[in-house]
Order: C-alpha cells, then structure tokens, then sequence
C-alpha cells in the first residue's frame, strides 16, 4: 500500500459513497460562524465551471476499511455535511405540507438519494448509519439534533460550537426556504448537476503521524497554516484510546490545561514546555523532534503537560500572588519588553522556587534580560537558543552550570554604558520602561510605588520647548528630548504645573522630589544639552552596576537548600 495517496474528488465522490469520515475525540471544536456559512453560500452558487475546496487530509484508520480520520478539514466536511443535512429537512418540511401523493412520493425519494451523501444503510439492522461522527462535545447536537433532518429545537446554555454547528443548519435551511420553495426540484438539480461534480477538492490520504507529519509541513509551506500542537494531540490521544485509556479524563486533562494558560498561546506554551528538558529545535522542526525524543508514555506526559500548565499559568502573570514583591520586579523587565523566550527557564526553574537560590537565579535571569535586550536590543536567536540550554540544565539539576551560560551573551561594561546612555524614548507606552528604570535606580524594589499613577516622567527639556528652552535645544539636536538622561522621576501633580516652564521655575520642584535623581538637578543653575548628554552618562554607570552579574565570584548554587 502506498503511504501517502493524493487525489483530485469532487463532492459526489468524497461524499456519495460508503466511505466513513471520524473526527477524533481529542480534535478542535467546531467553529465556523456566519461569516463562513455566508461566503461558502455564495461559492457555492456562483460557480460556473468549478471551485477548488482545497486540501482534506485523511488518515486511514487500520482498524476498520472504509474508514477514515480527519487530520485537515473537518470544517469544511462538517458544514458541507451539515448543508446536505438542511436539505433534507427543506424537502422533509415541504413533503408533510404538500396533499398530491404523487410530490410527496418525488421528495422522499429525494430524501432517500441525499442520504447517500451523509449516510450509509445497514442492511443487518435496517438503519441508515452516519458518515460522520464529530468529537465528543459536538457529536451529541450533530446526530441527534442535526441528523434526524428536522429543524432543531432552540436550545439555551449549549456550548458555543454546538450553537454554531445549529446556526448552521438554519442559515441553510432558511436559504433553502427563501430560494426553493416555489419551485423545491431546482434545490435537487443544483445540488446533484452542479455541487455534486463541480466541487472539487485535493484528498491526500496518509497511513500514520509521520505522513502527516510531512505532509502539514508541505501545507504550512504553502501558507495553509495547520497546527503542530493539533498532531501532537492526534498523536497522544490516538495512542490513548488504544491503550483503553478513560477519554473523557484525558480529555478534561487537555482542556484544563488549556484553560490554565488561556492568556496565553497553547502552542508557545508546548514549544517552551517541551524546551524546558529537551534541545533546542525550530517551531517547524517541533514535531519530528516530540515524536524522535517522547521518553514516557503518553499518560505520563500528558499529566506533566497539566502540571506545566498550571505553573506557566503564574509564569505569564507577574503580578500572581505566588511571587514576592521583589520577585514580581525581577519579572516585570520580562512584561516590559514583551520577551517569551525566557519561558523554558522559568518552566524549569520555577520547580526550585521553595529553595533559597531561586530569587537569586531569578535576579540575575532579569539582570541579564534587562542588560541584553532592553539597553543593548540584541536579536533574540543566540538568547533563545542559550535559554534552551539554561532550561535543559536547570531540569537536570545542574543550576551552577545554568548559571555560567548567561555570561556567553552578557554585554561587557562598555557595551552596556555606551548603549545605555543612548537609549532613546520617543513614545508615551515608553514612560513604564522610563519609571522601572529610574526607579530601580534609585534603589526602589516596591513594584508598587513606580507603578503608581502619582508618579509620572518629568521630561526636564520639555516636549514643548519653542517658549523657554530654545536656547537649548533646537531642531538638529531634538534627539535629546527622548533620550535617558532628559527622564526624571516627579510627583504628578507637581509635573502637571510645571510641563513647559523654564528651569528656574521646574528646579524648585525637584528640590522637594523624593526621588535622590530628581534632587540633584535642583543643585544646577542651568541646564544644557551638554548637561543631559553627561547625566546620560552617568545614570548609565550606576545602572551598570545596578544590572550587573557578578561572574568572578558565582554563587554555590549546588549548597544553598
């Protein structure tokens, strides 16, 4: 048997035969809306010669012939099911309301031959059998109040896949209604001369995870985006069920897990998950790699999956009540420059976090992030890679080890004082990096006080400078109103009186700041645009040491308990 079959169908043959379609019980919801329903409405009664439905990835189930598993496209075949379906109760509905026998007989007959399309009879039991059978949250609405090709009843509290699958069958059955009522062969003619030949789509059949594996990566290529976590999930669940596992726990499993990082992306949270004890690979690479190095059994990972979940829940949230207030500061440079490639680390670590060495490791993670990437603003794919490594040593124990990789990207003194006193902040979003900045400068862990709105950045040559400080600055060194060294700290009533003044009226105020940064302008007589540059400077040289790692003399991770 050939591993992977692709074939050009047309509805009639994908559809109208005794091929038996399953979505696993572990797959996707479903979630077309009537956006969807509404542009493949007028696909489908535009075409003229024929429309190209795109790919369905197929996998054949050993277990049973004729049988096949939906990797890709079960939308698409569940709302096509679904229109055929609200065919049936368009002809049913206008058979109970039509007296000549003779049309009555014409539409059942109708009835009988759409079935073939959503149904295979069985001769033993003298019932006709689904093709389709959707995942477990979605089957129930689908086969007992879709399939039975009656209007469905309103039902209150369903679940928002279950009300779109039954919007879906009203939209088409209301289309039917307002289209063919007057004249209900056309809807027959249409469907059997024009949807049945003219709707064409690329089957591609598979034999295991590994084909279709390739062939997501094939489509991905393609701009068809498929979601490696979907195969992973395939991959977990299939073995599962085959090992007689309880579905309905794996599946509460899964979903929780996915609920514990709902803020977040469930396929960053796997990747990162799975680079907090494996080597690096790309996000293209990341199921190759699972299904080369998965090195327990699928229970075992799928329960490890959910406890990883529910820690990345407070990774992501540095405001959690779990962290201390110094911790939460540590996280904020994180928040700040949006970073989540730290994530394996944290993943890793966060399994210390009753030892005394984590808050020190966590302090350096931040210095060295902060260092990096919010003053220096190096490119991020020797750190994620290095992250990786730091992760995969933090799980195997060796924390001093973790430790030492930081200073293979660490900025040296100079890097890091000559990026810091350019540093530039042109936009009002910047004034949080500006505060936890100025703030940590000047000695200040309590994450609320900078975070407060009764603190605000006093730009010291104002924005609006054209009335009172164009002595000092012009158009050609303008730069010099957002760099660092023009940012202080001031209470935000008091900067509200002073925005555009003079620094004769501004200096009062910073003598009565609380902040030491803010008093020392107070000591100038004036201020000059050499006098930013310098104070640039020097804020530099105290965030230096500030934000610096002390690598000469590490810490004993390895006796601290």
């Amino acid at each position: 048997m050939k591993k992977i079959v692709t074939e050009t169908k047309n509805f009639q043959e994908l559809f109208g035969n005794g091929i038996i379609f399953k979505i696993p019980p572990f797959q996707r919801n479903y979630s077309w809306d009537k956006d969807n329903y509404e542009e493949l409405w007028e696909d489908l009664t535009s075409i003229d010669n024929v429309h190209f439905m795109g790919f369905i990835v197929l996998k054949n189930n050993k277990n049973h012939d004729n049988e096949y598993i939906i990797l890709d496209g079960q939308q698409r075949i569940t709302t096509l099911s679904i229109f055929i379906l609200a065919a049936m109760g368009f002809y049913k509905e206008i058979t109970e309301k039509t007296e000549s026998a003779d049309i009555k007989n014409q539409h059942l007959d109708i009835i009988k031959k759409l079935t073939e399309y959503v149904a295979v009879v069985d001769i033993v039991k003298n019932r006709n059998i689904r093709k389709l059978t959707l995942n477990p949250l979605n089957n129930s609405v689908y086969s007992v109040n879709i399939f039975n090709a009656t209007q469905p009843q309103k039902i209150p509290q369903l679940a928002e896949s279950n009300r779109l699958l039954i919007q879906c069958y009203e939209f088409f059955y209301n289309q039917f209604m307002n289209n063919y009522a007057n004249n209900p062969s056309e809807l027959y003619y249409f469907i059997t001369q024009t949807i049945s030949s003219k709707l064409l789509f690329s089957v591609i059949t598979v034999n295991d995870d590994i084909d279709g594996y390739n062939i997501f990566m094939t489509l991905n290529a393609r701009g068809m985006r498929l979601s490696t976590i979907d195969l992973i999930k395939n991959h977990i669940f299939s073995n599962l069920a085959n090992e007689n596992e309880d579905i309905n726990h794996i599946l509460r499993l899964w979903e929780d897990s996915i609920r514990n990082v709902e803020q977040d992306n469930f396929d960053d949270f796997f990747r990162y998950f799975w680079h907090s004890f494996n080597k690096y690979c790309s996000e293209r690479e990341l199921f190759k790699e699972f299904l080369k190095n998965k090195n327990q059994n699928d229970y075992e990972l799928l329960e490890k999956i959910y406890l990883a979940s529910q820690k990345y829940a407070f990774i992501v949230n540095n405001q959690s009540e779990v962290w201390l207030p110094e911790q939460k500061n540590y996280l904020e440079v994180f928040q700040l420059i949006k970073l989540k490639i730290h994530r394996p680390v944290l993943l890793a670590l966060v399994n210390y976090r009753e030892k005394k060495f984590f808050n020190g490791f966590l302090h350096n993670l931040a210095k060295l992030v902060f260092r990096y990437n919010l003053v220096c603003h190096n490119p991020t794919k020797e750190e994620e890679r290095l992250f990786v490594k730091m992760a995969n040593a933090i799980t195997d124990g060796n924390i001093s080890k973790a430790f030492e990789m930081m200073e293979e990207i660490y900025p040296s003194k100079e890097v890091f004082t000559a990026n810091f006193a350019k540093l530039q902040f042109p936009k009002d979003k910047d004034n949080k990096k500006i505060k936890y900045i100025l703030n940590s400068i000047e000695n200040d862990n309590d994450i609320l006080r900078w975070e407060s709105h009764e603190i605000s950045v006093e730009h010291i040559i104002p924005k609006n400078w054209q009335k009172n400080w164009s002595n000092v600055i012009n158009d050609k060194n303008i730069t010099l109103l957002y760099n660092i060294g023009n940012m202080a700290l001031l209470n935000t009533e008091d900067n509200s009186k002073i925005n555009d003044e003079s620094f004769a009226v501004k200096k009062t105020y910073y003598e009565q700041s609380l902040f030491s940064q803010t008093q020392i302008l107070s000591k100038y007589e004036f201020i000059s645009a050499n006098d930013i540059e310098y104070r640039a400077q020097k804020l530099a040289k105290i965030a230096e040491e500030k934000w610096r790692i002390d690598f000469k003399n590490p810490p004993n991770f390895d006796d601290w308990n």
